[in-house]
């Protein structure tokens, strides 16, 4: 199961590196204060699928029921951190809210689509699903 633990966290990084790169294309192309915008919502993208790879390392060893909740966790986690983040970061630092929650949800949603391909292959390897014989 570890081996799948690493090669889905080298997935998630996938996004975040597209997210790089459009994010230079932003600087070289549009004003600084965009760039700010879309870096800004890659790194917290990136954060918080951090966070969800040391929540999965923690929750793998456990039983199914206590391994979905800390999935169902984690996407109330990225809705409450990115509300209290537009909040109080927007009053802290000068940038363009479109170009974050552009470059936020990008990288929210191909993260989700990586993180529900993993549950997938961990339910398929029988590690949470239990086969009736």
């Amino acid at each position: 199961m570890d081996k799948k633990i690493n090669k889905f966290t080298l997935y998630i990084l996938i996004p975040t590196i597209f997210n790089l790169l459009i994010s230079y294309f932003v600087y070289q192309y549009k004003a600084p204060y965009k760039f700010h915008g879309y870096l800004i919502g890659t790194i917290t993208s990136l954060i918080l699928s951090i966070i969800w790879v040391i929540q999965i390392r923690i929750g793998i060893k456990s039983n199914a029921l206590n391994f979905l909740k800390i999935m169902l966790k984690s996407y109330f986690m990225k809705i409450v951190f990115l509300i209290i983040f537009l909040i109080s970061g927007y009053l802290l630092f000068s940038y363009d809210r479109f170009y974050f929650i552009f470059a936020f949800f990008f990288g929210t949603l191909f993260s989700l689509i990586i993180e529900v391909l993993f549950y997938y292959s961990a339910g398929k390897g029988g590690r949470l699903i239990r086969k009736s014989n």
